[in-house]
């Protein structure tokens, strides 16, 4: 489920239709010590620099409270989706899967991607610098094809041009 799915089965007053947002109608605030994607990042930038297990533990706690949310939502919207078909006695038809979308081409992130994982040939079994730097170019790769403009890559937030220049230059 996206937050397009959202979109098409709900209309909120907020100001996006992330996870986080439309959370307000079905469960309660989140009480994790991470409780947002940055905070994760952060989380794991902190885990680089102690190597403190803890760390990776906050942040699987938020990704399993993601998987968990994404659940909850998809069990209120059939729940909304068959309330709304009982009041008002008519079936609601699934709208049909929208063709997916041809990955877009961004030169600028491809190349500075394929800059970051140049030599790391096995991430499993890769020096800890080496895998978060095959780990950003996955992020940049992955922002390269969501369609997003560059100014709205949600890795541009997670990932500085600053911190990029630093993982090439090690």
């Amino acid at each position: 489920m996206t937050s397009a799915d959202a979109l098409q089965s709900i209309r909120a007053s907020f100001e996006s239709y992330s996870l986080k947002k439309i959370e307000q109608f079905y469960r309660g605030d989140r009480n994790a010590a991470v409780t947002s994607a940055m905070g994760s990042v952060v989380a794991y930038e902190n885990y680089l620099e102690s190597r403190d297990p803890a760390e990776l533990e906050r942040i699987v706690e938020y990704n399993r409270d993601d998987c968990i949310s994404t659940l909850d939502l998809h069990r209120w919207l059939l729940e909304r989706k068959a309330q709304a078909e009982a009041e008002f006695a008519t079936q609601l038809e699934w709208r049909p899967m929208p063709a997916p979308e041809a990955p877009k081409v961004d030169p600028e992130l491809d190349g500075l991607a394929a800059q970051l994982a140049h030599g790391v040939d096995d991430p499993e079994r890769a020096e800890p610098d080496d895998r978060a730097r095959w780990l950003a170019a996955q992020l940049l790769s992955l922002s390269a094809n969501t369609g997003r403009s560059r100014a709205g890559v949600k890795t541009s937030r997670i990932l500085t041009p600053a911190q990029v220049g630093r993982m090439l230059a090690r």
